[in-house]
Formats: structure tokens, C-alpha cells, sequence
């Protein structure tokens, strides 16, 4: 307020700022942060981040619902016990050194499900790094590999049985390469 000598208001004075580009600024980042919420929540892989010491601070629905468990539980250093008791300890010196190397790193690991059984993941962590360098944490997934690891055993032995079999029987394959017109003979064959 601005008064004359008697003391009547003759006036009001103020400052004013605009702040419309920072309001856009903190809109656009609000999008960007449920952009991200949303495709974390969604995927069918685990994401998962940590602070600056490694202490896990996020997990998505996907792996809350595999693990049974809450938020609560898992974040720290609670998900270690998620992890079988022979993987644990070679996976926490691995993160250690990626961590205090501010390096990416992926390794596989079991991860014990809600229902007790270990499922095999591809665990993978890169640094999230601030404007200047420093560690702010890490960002990762995890994404389960075991119907992969059991289709390729499951192949490898059927190629092994045909094997032993070609082989019992004396039988063997052979292919015609046209381009070079060469005839190519199995081992069993020769």
C-alpha cells in the first residue's frame, strides 16, 4: 500500500513475475514423470530403481505381483531375499562394482516367485546419472528368461536323441549344395 503525509492510501505498489514458462516447464514434467509411470507399470518386465547407495526405491506392478509382496518389503535391501541364496552374493559384488565404476551391468539370476519357485532373469541396471556426473542411482529390468533357457534344453536333448538314433540305426543326412555342386555328408554318412 502507498499513503500521503496524512496517512490516506493513495495507491497500491507491487512486483510482479511471470512465471508461464516455468508453469510449462513443471507441466511438461508431469507428463513426462506419468509417461513414464505408465509404460513401468505396464510392461510385463520388471523395472526397478535404486538411490546412490543402492538401496532399491521402485518397483512396478509386474514385479510386486511375481514377488507377492509390497512395495514396503522389497525397497532398501529387502529384494536381496528375493534373489536364491547361491546367486545373492556373487549379484551384490556385481552391483557394488558397477556402482562405484557408475557402469551398466547385466547378469542372470533366480528370482524367487510368490508361489516359492525361482524363475531365471536377465537383470539389467544402468547408472542415472545427474546433469554433472554424479550417481544418482540406478535404473533396471529384469526380464524372465526361463520358457526361453527350458525351450533350448528342451531342444538340445531332441537333438541329441535324433543323434543317437541317426546313429544306432546307421543312418545319416546329406544336402546338396547347388551353387557349388557339392554333395555334403553327415559324420554318420562318411
Amino acid at each position: 500500500p502507498m499513503y500521503d503525509r496524512d496517512g490516506e492510501l493513495i495507491g497500491i505498489a507491487g512486483v510482479s513475475t511471470n512465471i508461464t514458462d516455468r508453469k510449462k516447464m513443471e507441466m511438461e514434467l508431469g507428463a513426462s514423470e506419468e509417461r513414464f509411470r505408465t509404460l513401468a507399470e505396464n510392461l510385463p518386465s520388471f523395472i526397478w530403481t535404486s538411490d546412490s547407495i543402492g538401496q532399491v526405491n521402485y518397483f512396478n506392478r509386474p514385479a510386486l505381483e511375481a514377488a507377492g509382496c509390497s512395495m514396503q518389503e522389497l525397497i532398501g535391501y529387502g529384494w536381496l531375499e528375493m534373489i536364491h541364496p547361491e546367486d545373492r552374493g556373487e549379484f551384490e559384488q556385481l552391483f557394488r562394482t558397477a556402482m562405484s565404476a557408475c557402469m551398466p551391468f547385466e547378469t542372470t539370476i533366480r528370482f524367487r516367485r510368490k508361489d516359492g519357485v525361482y524363475r531365471h532373469v536377465m537383470n539389467y541396471g544402468v547408472p542415472h546419472l545427474s546433469a554433472n556426473g554424479e550417481l544418482l542411482g540406478y535404473i533396471g529390468s529384469c526380464v524372465d528368461l526361463t520358457d526361453r533357457l527350458e525351450a533350448e534344453r528342451r531342444f538340445h536333448d531332441q537333438f541329441a536323441q535324433l543323434k543317437l538314433a541317426m546313429q544306432i540305426a546307421s543312418s545319416g543326412t546329406f544336402e546338396y549344395d547347388i551353387a557349388n555342386n557339392r554333395l555334403i555328408w553327415s559324420e554318420e554318412m562318411e
